[in-house]
This record gives structure tokens, C-alpha cells and sequence, in this order.
């Protein structure tokens, strides 16, 4: 009724929401191991700017070098009377949402059970990476943007541009995620996409061909 094309996308529509509901209901499950690779990263890469990390849900918080001043919100490079520990959060689950748009493909594909579910399994470990970096460039960019002249100046002294980390923020959280599903669900699908464009292309060539024909002009149509 729709063509093949058209079919596949109201299907994949159609299995959005429950994908959305199912994706967020164990969003701290499945961030989990991006706080582990996340924190990892920025500790691992700069251990004196990123002491260390934690969760809260699905949160990724990242405790910095510098201490602030729970009144004021006044920041410090070193422990002063009435300071404390300043925290960075990340939300993870906005460079994530790739895993409900891959899984409503997959869903939404004529192939096996067990071949969507591989498909779904190497969707979310690819999100998983984008996730992980979306999050350590959204922490980079707090210090640097939101963290005044003592962030940008702990920044500065790493070698870290501040025009890359804008750079690199942005195509984490404005590209990756909306194109990485449908790239991975095109290169996993490669042969039935030929197949489906090729039917879809078959299907308007057989209603173009029923279409009735035009009547010849009579005669006195033919005079001007």
C-alpha cells in the first residue's frame, strides 16, 4: 500500500516509542560502563585536573582538582576554610539515544530473531563509544567554559585549545549521535537495502505501467 520503503519507516516509527520507554527505564543500567570508560579517560589523560568519578544515577559525576565555596561558589585551586570538592556532571543519555533508533530498525527489518538482536548488541556497544566521548568532552568543556579564568588556565596548561574542545563537543553532541544508528543499521543491512530500492523501484515502474492511457485527440482537438 505505502511501497517497501515507506512500509519500513512506519514500522520503525511505529517500535520508537517502545524503544524510548524500554531505553530509558534502564538508562542506569546501560550508562554504566560509559561512567567506568568516561572516568577512566579523563583520570587516565589528566590525572591531576580529574581525581576521580562516581554515578549518580544516570549521571556521571567527575570530581576536579579544584575546591569551591559552597556560599560564594567561589573556586579555589587549593582546600580553603569552608570549601569543598568541586564535582563536573555529565547526563550521558544525550549522546545516547542512537541505541532506541537502532533498535527500532532492527525491530522494523524482515530478518531472524537472532540477527536483530546482534544488530541491537552491536548497536549498543557503538553507543556505548559515543557515548564515552560525548561525556568527556562535555566534561572538558564545563572546566574550560563554565569553570572562569582557573578552568580555562588549567586547561591552557594541558595543551588543550579551547576551540577544540567546542569543536569536538558539538560534533559529539549534535552529529554522532543522530548519524551514527542509521550508518551502522545501512552497513549491517547493505544487501536488503539493495533489494528493498530495487522492489520499491520495481513497484512504481508496475503502477506507473497500470496507469490508464491517454486517448488519442480527435480531430477536431487536433485543429488549433
Amino acid at each position: 500500500m505505502f511501497g517497501p520503503i515507506r512500509t519500513l519507516c512506519l514500522a520503525a516509527a511505529l517500535y520508537l516509542p517502545l524503544a524510548f520507554f524500554l531505553w530509558f527505564a534502564f538508562a542506569k543500567t546501560l550508562v554504566y560502563p560509559v561512567g567506568l570508560m568516561a572516568g577512566s579517560i579523563l583520570h587516565g589523560w589528566l590525572p591531576d585536573l580529574f581525581l576521580s568519578f562516581a554515578r549518580d544515577g544516570y549521571q556521571v559525576d567527575v570530581q576536579t582538582a579544584f575546591w569551591v565555596n559552597q556560599a560564594t561558589s567561589q573556586l579555589f585551586t587549593a582546600q580553603q576554610a569552608g570549601t569543598n570538592p568541586a564535582w563536573v556532571s555529565s547526563n550521558p543519555m544525550i549522546f545516547g539515544y542512537g541505541l532506541p533508533v537502532i533498535a527500532a530498525l532492527a525491530l522494523a527489518t524482515p530478518i531472524g530473531l537472532a540477527e536483530r538482536f546482534k544488530q541491537i548488541g552491536v548497536g549498543l556497544a557503538l553507543v556505548w563509544l559515543v557515548q564515552t566521548n560525548g561525556v568527556v568532552w562535555d566534561v572538558l568543556q564545563s572546566v574550560n567554559f563554565h569553570y572562569g579564568p582557573i578552568g580555562q588556565a588549567a586547561i591552557a596548561e594541558h595543551g588543550i585549545s579551547a576551540t577544540l574542545i567546542a569543536a569536538m563537543y558539538q560534533f559529539a553532541y549534535l552529529i554522532l549521535p543522530p548519524l551514527t544508528p542509521v550508518i551502522l543499521w545501512a552497513v549491517m543491512n547493505r544487501k536488503f537495502i539493495e533489494n528493498l530500492i530495487k522492489l520499491d523501484h520495481i513497484q512504481s515502474l508496475d503502477e506507473f505501467a497500470d496507469l490508464p492511457a491517454a486517448e488519442p485527440a480527435t480531430a477536431a482537438e487536433q485543429r488549433p
